[in-house]
Protein backbone atom coordinates (compact mmCIF):
# COMPACT_ATOMS: atom_id res chain seq x y z
CA UNK A 1 0.00 0.00 0.00
CA UNK A 2 1.45 3.45 -0.86
CA UNK A 3 2.57 5.43 2.12
CA UNK A 4 0.09 8.29 1.53
CA UNK A 5 -2.89 5.93 1.26
CA UNK A 6 -1.76 4.04 4.38
CA UNK A 7 -1.45 7.30 6.32
CA UNK A 8 -4.91 8.43 5.17
CA UNK A 9 -6.47 5.12 6.20
CA UNK A 10 -4.87 5.33 9.64
CA UNK A 11 -6.24 8.87 10.06
CA UNK A 12 -9.77 7.73 9.19
CA UNK A 13 -9.60 4.78 11.61
CA UNK A 14 -8.32 7.06 14.39
CA UNK A 15 -11.15 9.52 13.80
CA UNK A 16 -13.74 6.72 13.90
CA UNK A 17 -12.23 5.38 17.12
CA UNK A 18 -12.36 8.78 18.80
CA UNK A 19 -15.96 9.34 17.66
CA UNK A 20 -17.03 5.94 19.00
CA UNK A 21 -15.38 6.62 22.36
CA UNK A 22 -17.08 10.01 22.63
CA UNK A 23 -20.46 8.52 21.74
CA UNK A 24 -20.08 5.73 24.29
CA UNK A 25 -19.22 8.26 26.96
CA UNK A 26 -22.27 10.34 26.11
CA UNK A 27 -24.57 7.30 26.25
CA UNK A 28 -23.13 6.34 29.62
CA UNK A 29 -23.76 9.75 31.20
CA UNK A 30 -26.31 9.65 34.07
CA UNK A 31 -29.86 10.80 33.19
CA UNK A 32 -31.12 13.45 35.55
CA UNK A 33 -34.92 13.33 35.86
CA UNK A 34 -37.03 16.26 36.98
CA UNK A 35 -38.48 15.65 40.44
CA UNK A 36 -42.17 14.71 40.45
CA UNK A 37 -44.47 17.40 41.74
CA UNK A 38 -46.51 16.12 44.68
CA UNK A 39 -50.26 16.70 44.37
CA UNK A 40 -51.62 17.81 47.73
CA UNK A 41 -54.91 16.13 48.64
CA UNK A 42 -57.57 18.49 50.07
CA UNK A 43 -57.89 18.23 53.85
CA UNK A 44 -61.46 17.82 55.10
CA UNK A 45 -60.56 17.09 58.73
CA UNK A 46 -61.33 19.61 61.42
CA UNK A 47 -63.96 21.74 63.12
CA UNK A 48 -66.53 23.36 60.85
CA UNK A 49 -69.39 25.76 61.38
CA UNK A 50 -71.71 27.72 59.16
CA UNK A 51 -75.15 28.99 58.21
CA UNK A 52 -78.00 27.33 56.35
CA UNK A 53 -81.04 28.37 54.34
CA UNK A 54 -83.79 25.75 54.38
CA UNK A 55 -86.64 25.50 51.88
CA UNK A 56 -89.33 22.96 52.71
CA UNK A 57 -90.05 20.80 49.66
CA UNK A 58 -92.97 18.97 51.29
CA UNK A 59 -94.48 18.53 54.73
CA UNK A 60 -97.45 17.06 56.53
CA UNK A 61 -98.80 17.39 60.06
CA UNK A 62 -101.57 15.33 61.65
CA UNK A 63 -103.02 15.74 65.13
CA UNK A 64 -105.62 13.84 67.10
CA UNK A 65 -107.31 14.26 70.47
CA UNK A 66 -108.42 11.12 72.31
CA UNK A 67 -108.04 9.22 69.06
CA UNK A 68 -110.19 11.59 67.00
CA UNK A 69 -108.24 13.45 64.27
CA UNK A 70 -108.73 17.20 64.15
CA UNK A 71 -105.82 18.16 61.91
CA UNK A 72 -104.47 16.54 58.74
CA UNK A 73 -102.77 18.95 56.42
CA UNK A 74 -99.98 19.06 53.89
CA UNK A 75 -97.91 22.20 54.05
CA UNK A 76 -94.60 23.72 53.06
CA UNK A 77 -93.22 26.55 55.16
CA UNK A 78 -91.39 29.58 53.87
CA UNK A 79 -87.60 29.50 53.82
CA UNK A 80 -85.98 29.30 57.24
CA UNK A 81 -82.49 30.24 58.41
CA UNK A 82 -80.35 28.01 60.55
CA UNK A 83 -76.84 27.01 61.48
CA UNK A 84 -74.57 24.03 62.03
CA UNK A 85 -71.42 23.05 63.90
CA UNK A 86 -69.54 19.79 63.53
CA UNK A 87 -66.25 17.95 63.42
CA UNK A 88 -64.88 15.64 60.71
CA UNK A 89 -62.16 12.97 60.72
CA UNK A 90 -60.54 11.94 57.43
CA UNK A 91 -59.04 8.53 56.63
CA UNK A 92 -57.83 8.45 53.05
CA UNK A 93 -60.82 9.36 50.89
CA UNK A 94 -63.35 8.57 53.63
CA UNK A 95 -64.70 11.28 55.95
CA UNK A 96 -66.52 10.57 59.24
CA UNK A 97 -68.21 13.33 61.19
CA UNK A 98 -70.65 14.48 63.86
CA UNK A 99 -72.92 17.50 63.33
CA UNK A 100 -75.44 19.55 65.29
CA UNK A 101 -78.00 21.59 63.36
CA UNK A 102 -80.67 24.08 64.36
CA UNK A 103 -83.37 25.46 62.06
CA UNK A 104 -85.23 28.57 63.22
CA UNK A 105 -88.90 28.35 62.29
CA UNK A 106 -92.24 29.62 63.54
CA UNK A 107 -94.69 28.25 60.98
CA UNK A 108 -98.45 28.44 61.40
CA UNK A 109 -100.02 25.13 60.39
CA UNK A 110 -102.86 25.46 57.88
CA UNK A 111 -102.64 29.22 58.29
CA UNK A 112 -103.89 28.99 61.87
CA UNK A 113 -101.73 31.20 64.15
CA UNK A 114 -102.88 29.21 67.19
CA UNK A 115 -101.15 26.07 65.83
CA UNK A 116 -97.45 26.68 65.32
CA UNK A 117 -94.65 24.32 64.36
CA UNK A 118 -91.49 25.49 66.14
CA UNK A 119 -87.71 25.21 65.69
CA UNK A 120 -86.12 21.93 64.61
CA UNK A 121 -82.80 20.73 66.03
CA UNK A 122 -80.86 17.58 65.20
CA UNK A 123 -77.71 15.70 66.14
CA UNK A 124 -76.41 13.36 63.47
CA UNK A 125 -73.48 11.33 62.24
CA UNK A 126 -72.36 11.59 58.65
CA UNK A 127 -70.16 9.50 56.39
CA UNK A 128 -68.77 10.72 53.10
CA UNK A 129 -66.28 10.09 50.33
CA UNK A 130 -64.09 12.73 48.75
CA UNK A 131 -63.42 13.38 45.09
CA UNK A 132 -60.75 16.06 45.22
CA UNK A 133 -62.38 19.21 46.58
CA UNK A 134 -65.86 17.65 46.48
CA UNK A 135 -67.43 15.61 49.29
CA UNK A 136 -70.46 13.34 48.81
CA UNK A 137 -72.08 12.38 52.11
CA UNK A 138 -75.05 10.83 53.86
CA UNK A 139 -76.25 11.55 57.40
CA UNK A 140 -78.62 10.11 59.98
CA UNK A 141 -79.50 11.05 63.54
CA UNK A 142 -82.09 12.18 66.07
CA UNK A 143 -84.27 15.28 65.76
CA UNK A 144 -86.49 17.33 68.07
CA UNK A 145 -89.12 20.03 67.57
CA UNK A 146 -92.22 21.54 69.20
CA UNK A 147 -95.86 21.96 68.25
CA UNK A 148 -97.91 24.67 69.93
CA UNK A 149 -101.60 23.76 69.87
CA UNK A 150 -103.43 26.86 71.11
CA UNK A 151 -101.07 27.27 74.05
CA UNK A 152 -100.48 23.57 74.69
CA UNK A 153 -96.83 22.95 73.90
CA UNK A 154 -96.08 19.43 72.65
CA UNK A 155 -92.48 18.21 72.41
CA UNK A 156 -91.78 16.04 69.36
CA UNK A 157 -88.93 13.60 68.83
CA UNK A 158 -87.89 11.49 65.87
CA UNK A 159 -85.17 11.01 63.32
CA UNK A 160 -83.58 12.76 60.38
CA UNK A 161 -81.81 11.24 57.37
CA UNK A 162 -80.28 12.98 54.40
CA UNK A 163 -77.78 13.14 51.57
CA UNK A 164 -75.65 16.02 50.39
CA UNK A 165 -72.67 17.40 48.53
CA UNK A 166 -70.09 19.95 49.67
CA UNK A 167 -67.30 21.78 47.87
CA UNK A 168 -64.16 23.29 49.37
CA UNK A 169 -63.48 26.90 48.40
CA UNK A 170 -59.75 27.36 48.82
CA UNK A 171 -58.54 25.55 51.94
CA UNK A 172 -61.20 26.60 54.43
CA UNK A 173 -64.42 27.76 52.75
CA UNK A 174 -67.36 25.35 52.37
CA UNK A 175 -70.47 25.58 50.19
CA UNK A 176 -72.97 22.79 49.73
CA UNK A 177 -76.48 21.44 49.16
CA UNK A 178 -78.34 18.78 51.14
CA UNK A 179 -81.76 17.14 51.20
CA UNK A 180 -82.98 16.06 54.66
CA UNK A 181 -86.13 14.21 55.70
CA UNK A 182 -87.49 14.66 59.24
CA UNK A 183 -90.02 12.31 60.86
CA UNK A 184 -91.31 13.58 64.22
CA UNK A 185 -94.06 12.75 66.70
CA UNK A 186 -95.15 13.80 70.17
CA UNK A 187 -97.91 13.45 72.75
CA UNK A 188 -99.26 15.48 75.62
CA UNK A 189 -102.31 14.63 77.66
CA UNK A 190 -104.85 13.34 75.11
CA UNK A 191 -103.31 15.06 72.07
CA UNK A 192 -100.89 13.35 69.68
CA UNK A 193 -99.05 14.99 66.79
CA UNK A 194 -97.15 13.46 63.86
CA UNK A 195 -95.16 15.59 61.46
CA UNK A 196 -92.76 15.00 58.59
CA UNK A 197 -90.76 17.40 56.47
CA UNK A 198 -88.46 17.14 53.46
CA UNK A 199 -86.07 20.09 53.34
CA UNK A 200 -83.67 21.37 50.67
CA UNK A 201 -80.75 23.05 52.40
CA UNK A 202 -78.12 25.50 51.17
CA UNK A 203 -74.98 25.40 53.34
CA UNK A 204 -72.20 27.97 53.61
CA UNK A 205 -69.47 27.57 56.19
CA UNK A 206 -65.85 27.63 57.25
CA UNK A 207 -63.47 24.81 58.28
CA UNK A 208 -60.76 25.27 60.92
Amino acid sequence: MPLKLKTAAQSVLLSLSLATTATAGALGDPIIEKPLELIEEPDWQGLRLGLTYNGEMSGNTTAASEGFPFLDTGHASDGNQGGFVGYDLQRGKMVYGLEYQHIIRDSAVQGDPSRVHGDISSLRVRIGRTAGKTLFFGSIGSAQSTFDDAGTNIDMDGFVAGIGIERLLGKNGIVGLAVDHYDLSGERLATTVDSNHTVLQLRVGFKF
